[in-house]
């Protein structure tokens, strides 16, 4: 069996100068200003 999961940003607030590379896992959290979020995190 296969599972296939997609990466997801969700309920997620942003302040200015915010970059996400993708593939992230992101739920129910503010990322303040100035904020660079690399691939594979998972906050």
């Amino acid at each position: 069996m296969v599972r296939i999961r997609q990466s997801a940003v969700h309920n997620v607030t942003c302040g200015e100068n915010v970059v996400i590379y993708e593939p992230v896992n992101i739920y129910d959290c503010r990322l303040g200003d100035n904020v660079f979020v690399g691939p594979f995190v998972e906050i």
